[in-house]
């Protein structure tokens, strides 16, 4: 429980650092625990639209007043001075250190990836891009309103995705916006968006889906791959990219780290 303990007060005191700005107008903050301030400039929200932000920004700043109260109570009981939290916070803070010097350092030593590179290595590294799963490549709109759902699947099914893409702008109660969305079978919004996706045909546009959380789905399938299919380059593109780069990076360090070694003195006792 100790280590938990201080883990869970090490992300609190992290939140503290980060969320914490040495502004001293209250009038700008969007968020105060006592003197402790958030400003809006300090979010950072991912999303596709301005409702998605806007729930994304509710949620960031009530784990933010949360980390803070956590934080201020643990530093009101003195866990702050304890041996086990400052042992904690050096750990974290060469944790810290040395991730940011490896971005830093790696970023300095690989250039922009070319597409033939890409394709060398997905042609070369086939057995890895094989899906160990069905796999899909969807289109997918999510929403609010049950309505607007309906209204965009009947432009949908009248039109193409592009068009019908088009016609969403400002749209306030559209959440999210997805196009040729590739994805494997569990990592779908809801088990029922998996089941109708896995008995759709090609082009294919699902009916509205009414999701878990209250919101409304749309689908259109692409293409699926089977388990043991290896996707086309252009559908996985981005996974090649991810692969090819972290086998670059780890290949860049570890022999990086081997000239440490012989720069250093290092000693292991038995």
């Amino acid at each position: 429980m100790k280590s938990k303990t201080g883990y869970y007060l090490i992300l609190a005191a992290t939140a503290f650092i980060f969320g914490c700005s040495e502004k001293n107008t209250e009038t700008e903050a969007v968020a105060r625990v006592n003197n402790s301030l958030l400003f809006e400039d300090e979010l950072n929200i991912p999303g596709d639209s301005i409702n998605y932000k806007k729930f994304d920004r509710n949620e960031f700043i009530r784990n933010w007043i949360n980390n803070e109260l956590l934080f201020q109570q643990a530093v009101k009981e003195g866990i702050t001075e304890t041996d086990e939290y400052k042992r904690l916070v050096e750990a974290s803070n060469k944790e810290i250190a040395k991730t940011l010097f490896v971005n830093n350092f790696l970023s300095s030593k690989i250039d922009a990836v070319s597409e033939k590179e890409l394709e060398e290595y997905y042609s070369e590294q086939q057995a890895v891009f094989q899906t160990y799963i069905d796999t899909y490549l969807i289109n997918q709109a999510i929403f609010y309103s049950e309505d607007k759902a309906i209204q965009f699947r009947n432009t949908l099914i009248e039109s193409d995705w592009t068009k019908s893409s088009k016609t969403l702008e400002l749209n306030v109660d559209l959440i999210s916006l997805q196009s040729s969305f590739y994805l494997s079978e569990y990592k779908f919004l809801t088990g029922r968006l998996s089941r109708i996706a896995r008995e759709m045909s090609k082009g294919e546009v699902s009916p509205v889906i009414y999701l878990e959380d209250g919101t409304f789905g749309v689908v259109q399938l692409i293409d699926k791959f089977p388990k043991g299919d290896t996707p086309p380059f252009s559908v996985i593109v981005s996974e090649v990219k991810q692969s090819y780069l972290i086998r670059k990076k780890n290949e860049i360090l570890s022999e990086y780290i081997k000239q440490l070694y012989n720069e250093n003195d290092i000693e292991i006792k038995k």
